[in-house]
């Protein structure tokens, strides 16, 4: 009786932890294979290479910035060059381009005008009448005039009118009568200008208060000069012109500073 009674028992015990063993075998052998995997892969990845490659990327990349910076800083400081030097060339021309000229509509009469509030210097005035026949014995299609004055007030004008104009057949390279007749020794033959032709300006030389030297042209573009004696050509067959007597001068209304 006691035999059979331990055989199932035995059967029992050998069965259930067979059962548990094949049924926990591949939990145990999936746990344990997924964090390998992971970490096979982490351990793979050239990590060393990947950080000198970013680097190398933001050294780039700082090298840029900086190109851009300085290139950007460098065009800063040449708009800020050249605009100093603008303002510089315009404060040198203040008083220049305050200085004009115009002739009447009936070609009659010509302004010197400044217009800057303080005086201009060394001033020569160099104008013609052309189309104009002087003399029927000589051939002169003209009369040049070169006409120096010390100054010209601020805020004033001074006006060459036919009137005042006079002419000499005397040889060019023997007169250049640059001063009003009256301020010169009697000697040469002077004619008042007949009726027709008409007045044309040439140029104005002048130096403003800063010493500078400048020409008004005859389309009205204003350059500075360096050589404020420079001596001027007559047209072929042109006559001398003079004045004879001082141009008067008189002030203008409105001179405002700026």
């Amino acid at each position: 009786m006691g035999d059979t009674t331990d055989e199932p028992a035995a059967a029992g015990a050998t069965d259930e932890p067979a059962a548990a063993r094949t049924t926990d075998e591949p939990a145990a052998a999936r746990t344990t294979d997924e964090p390998a995997a992971v970490k096979s892969w982490w351990r793979r990845v050239p990590w060393v290479h990947v950080g000198t490659v970013i680097g190398a990327l933001a050294a780039i990349g700082g090298l840029i910035f900086t190109a851009i910076t300085t290139l950007y800083g460098a065009k800063v400081a040449e708009d800020q060059l050249t605009q100093s030097r603008d303002d510089s060339n315009q404060a040198k021309r203040e008083q220049a381009s305050r200085v004009s000229y115009w002739v009447d509509n009936d070609e009659s009469r010509l302004h010197v005008v400044n217009r800057s509030l303080d005086p201009i210097h060394e001033v020569i005035v160099h104008f013609e009448v052309r189309a104009l026949v002087l003399d029927s014995s000589a051939m002169h299609p003209g009369a040049a005039f070169v006409i120096a004055l010390n100054s010209v007030p601020p805020c004033s004008e001074v006006l060459f009118e036919r009137g005042n104009l006079r002419w000499t057949s005397a040889p060019k390279a023997h007169f250049s009568p640059k001063a009003p007749l009256v301020r010169l020794p009697p000697g040469a033959d002077f004619k008042k200008l007949g009726n027709g032709g008409y007045l044309a300006f040439s140029d104005l030389l002048f130096t403003d208060s800063d010493g500078i030297a400048w020409v008004r042209g005859e389309r009205g573009d204003l350059k500075t000069e360096k050589d404020p004696g420079m001596s001027y050509s007559i047209p072929g067959f042109f006559a001398w012109g003079a004045v004879q007597d001082f141009p008067p001068v008189k002030p203008l209304e409105n001179c405002a500073d700026g």
